[in-house]
């Protein structure tokens, strides 16, 4: 329940303050190899980071999968920075808005209590649920993914 809560106002906060967009509207020019570049390596981040998100919510409380999805979180939160800096200087506030959020809740991840793991993993799960943080990564995605199919016009089409 707390999850269509959490989906309903997200959604409402979007599209009642007007639709946003991931990309400025500068974003429409053609890009560069660089741009596509970059967009295709966050898109595969972001994907990286909602599979472990995913396995850490739905997986088992078992101390070893708990310790290899931290793991794998824990190797997420460096490239998460770079992205999140790359977005920035390209002018993707968006992106780096939510590669931000994602930074936090993998360094979250990462630091629950090693002696109350299945205790703060609880908490983290319940926190993920109310936070919209997948919510947010799967939009992303599915933005970045729409932008960088669209075709390049050629020189001189407008």
């Amino acid at each position: 329940m707390t999850a269509l809560v959490a989906l309903a106002g997200f959604l409402a906060g979007r599209y009642v303050s007007g639709p946003t967009r991931v990309r400025p509207a500068a974003r429409d020019v053609a890009f560069d190899a660089d741009a596509r570049a970059r967009t295709a390596a966050i898109v595969e981040h972001l994907q990286q980071s909602e599979r472990v998100l995913l396995d850490l919510i739905n997986g088992s409380d078992e101390p070893a999968d708990i310790d290899r999805e931290l793991q794998r979180a824990a190797t997420l939160i460096e490239s998460s920075r770079l992205y999140r800096d790359a977005a920035l200087r390209a002018g993707e506030l968006g992106v780096a808005d939510v590669l931000d959020d994602l930074e936090r809740g993998l360094l979250d991840v990462v630091h629950l209590p090693r002696s109350s793991t299945s205790t703060g993993l609880l908490a983290f799960r319940a926190e993920l649920d109310t936070g919209a943080l997948l919510f947010k990564v799967r939009i992303t995605i599915d933005e970045l993914q729409e932008w960088d199919s669209t075709p390049v016009p050629g020189p001189g089409t407008t």
